[in-house]
């Protein structure tokens, strides 16, 4: 079976719509569907129609994990057959969650290149959901995300634990306190992420914890758009500590009993891997220490 089927397949189950995967893919729907077609000529149905949107059927997940992992395989076959023939060094793929793309990852890298000159990169920034997705399918060679993820495939090495603050505009009566508790922001205007996304989640679930309904009156989708609106006094946002380096003219504080959460070092067991991505992996866990945010905003 070729791999571009696969591929058009794996890419389809991910969206869950004919559309969106067919504009990933740099190909017309038509051309989709034909592939998709050809795939359920030989297994059967494997998506449920829903209009323009599809969902994976038990025969689409089983088809799903079972592609995932051969192209995973191929990709690494690739690299390491153009390793053994001393072609040119292979790139680290990393991925990453928005939140550590303003300051830590950029540092990090920069670090790593002084002593691996030869070391380049390919960077995807993207919600941990679709990191999951492309690790499993051999796209990256490893990620730093928030959470472990439950996946036996994946090996996981905790970095640092951080948490949730407060970010306040410059002028705001909280600013200069060291402590706040999250009592007092109910009936602020918040400035937050689109509801679904992972921080939002987590920032309506503290906030229900405490007993009240976040009032969102900004939705927006990067972290450096929160923090630039937070320092124009239109707003409160409650973001990792780890952006606030980046923080601009807002004050950042502690909340009592705020969410806390792990970030960590993700990648797949047992896979060949390229020596800058070898060297880059055991690189990060031994600077596991190091937070660049912290000796800029102390």
């Amino acid at each position: 079976m070729e791999t571009r089927g696969l591929r058009y397949f794996t890419t389809t189950a991910r969206y869950e719509h004919m559309g969106l995967a067919a504009a990933e893919l740099g190909i017309d729907e038509s051309t989709l569907s034909r592939s998709i077609a050809r795939l359920e000529k030989r297994y059967g149905a494997l998506f449920d129609r829903v209009g323009r949107r599809v969902r994976l059927n038990a025969c689409g997940r089983v088809l799903l994990a079972h592609a995932e992992r051969a192209l995973a395989e191929l990709e690494y076959a690739t690299r390491e057959i153009s390793e053994l023939r001393g072609s040119a060094p292979q790139p680290v793929r990393l991925g990453f969650v928005p939140s550590l793309g303003m300051h830590f990852v950029p540092e990090l890298v920069t670090a790593f290149k002084r002593n691996n000159a030869g070391a380049h990169f390919r960077f995807v920034q993207a919600p941990r959901e679709r990191l999951h997705v492309a690790l499993l399918a051999g796209d990256l060679d490893a990620c730093i995300a928030c959470h472990k993820f439950a996946d036996a495939a994946l090996a996981w090495e905790p970095l640092w634990d951080e948490e949730l603050l407060a970010f306040l505009p410059p002028a705001h009566p909280l600013a200069r306190r060291r402590l706040v508790d999250l009592r007092e922001l109910a009936g602020e205007p918040m400035l937050s992420f689109k509801a679904g996304e992972r921080l939002r989640d987590e920032v309506d679930e503290l906030a229900q914890h405490a007993g009240f309904s976040p009032n969102v009156v900004y939705e927006a989708g990067d972290i450096p758009t929160l923090l630039g609106l937070v320092s124009l006094g239109l707003g409160i946002a409650l973001l990792p500590e780890s952006v606030q380096a980046n923080r601009g003219r807002a004050a950042a504080v502690r909340v009592r009993d705020s969410r806390k959460r792990t970030v960590g070092l993700s990648w797949v067991r047992d896979q060949f891997d390229a020596a800058n991505a070898t060297a880059f992996r055991s690189f990060v866990v031994e600077r596991r220490a190091y937070r660049p945010w912290q000796a800029r905003s102390a």
